[in-house]
């Protein structure tokens, strides 16, 4: 009976604990689903910030990292979080052409911008900004967005002025196909990691990239010329929750995530976190490649660049009103902000 007795004191003793101290409870899983391969440095990025939200809660979530689209297609990546197959998503705008139209205004070319972080703060006033932009991602709890460092080109086939675009086949995801429409190439609408075969095999002649990405895609292997050509941001990068996740969370946790998210999040921890600190130096580990032709554009080819931005902003601001969006007040507070953050 004394056994009896002590074990059930020990078990209540163990119930009140637990009860009421959670930080002894099992941690709430949480997954993390990310397109790009295991090399890239977003996989990087995402695990720092699960440390900082995991840290700050004394281990009451923890976050498990699925890199290389193992929980999604490329092109699912957003649905898959709104679906709840993942709670956590690093996802890209161009993979579901017209559905964030608004936000993916600040990768239009033309603006001059030169760093991610200049277009995370872009990005971050405009969505605070309008509740258009903010509908755009209705469907999850939104984390942050943020654009890359400027697209260069990385091909098969040598781009050493803008005459020598004419007839290319370039890599162009969603609405940055009109981009190089203008310019005379024939865009093709891959995910980026198909194009390393496509390369490989002549479907395409080049993609635009950041400079990481040609080391992570390991796409140096096959693309022999790179132009600094500075064309456009390179694309606009979404970070969300599934709603049904975050509103279940503890109010603690909330107040966390919410405190590493946002504007912090889009430049702290993702812009200067991650584009803007390894760019420089993904440069130089590409022009220590053997074999390798880079080719940068002067003044007289960057004002023809410049030149054709003018047609692609008037078809996006066209294509975007026709949406019923406020196409024109998102552009000409963009072109402000562009100048606000020089």
């Amino acid at each position: 009976m004394k056994g009896k007795g002590l074990f059930l004191f020990v078990l209540i003793y163990m119930l009140v604990v637990v009860g009421a101290n959670p930080a002894l409870a099992a941690p709430i899983e949480l997954r993390i689903a990310n397109f790009q391969p295991p090399l890239h440095k977003s996989n990087e990025m995402l695990t720092n910030w699960a440390s900082m939200v995991e840290k700050e809660t004394g281990g009451k979530v923890k976050f498990t990292l699925y890199p290389g689209a193992t929980l999604a297609k490329p092109k699912d990546h957003y649905d898959a979080c709104v679906k709840g197959i993942t709670d956590v998503v690093h996802g890209f705008a161009g993979y579901t052409p017209g559905r964030m139209q608004l936000s993916e205004a600040v990768v239009l070319p033309g603006f001059g911008m030169k760093t991610a972080e200049h277009g995370a703060r872009v990005s971050w006033d405009l969505y605070e900004k309008f509740p258009e932009i903010r509908a755009e991602y209705k469907d999850t709890h939104l984390l942050w967005i943020c654009p890359s460092v400027p697209r260069q080109w990385h091909g098969i086939k040598p781009i050493r002025r803008v005459e020598d675009i004419k007839g290319l086949k370039v890599r162009a995801p969603g609405f940055e196909g009109e981009i190089w429409k203008v310019l005379g190439a024939v865009p093709v609408d891959i995910p980026g990691p198909d194009v390393y075969l496509a390369m490989q095999r002549g479907t395409i002649d080049g993609t635009s990239h950041p400079w990481e990405t040609a080391i992570s895609y390991r796409w140096y292997e096959v693309a022999k010329y790179h132009t600094i050509m500075q064309l456009n941001l390179g694309g606009l990068f979404i970070v969300a929750m599934n709603i049904d996740t975050y509103n279940k969370l503890p109010k603690d946790v909330q107040k966390v995530i919410d405190k590493y998210s946002g504007k912090y999040g889009a430049v702290e921890v993702n812009a200067k976190g991650m584009w803007d600190k390894y760019e420089k130096a993904f440069y130089e580990e590409v022009k220590a490649k053997p074999g390798r032709e880079i080719s940068e554009f002067g003044r007289e080819d960057l004002a023809k660049l410049a030149k054709v931005s003018r047609p692609v902003w008037d078809k996006w601001i066209a294509d975007t009103e026709a949406m019923g969006k406020p196409a024109k007040k998102v552009f000409d507070e963009c072109l402000s902000l562009v100048k606000k953050y020089e």
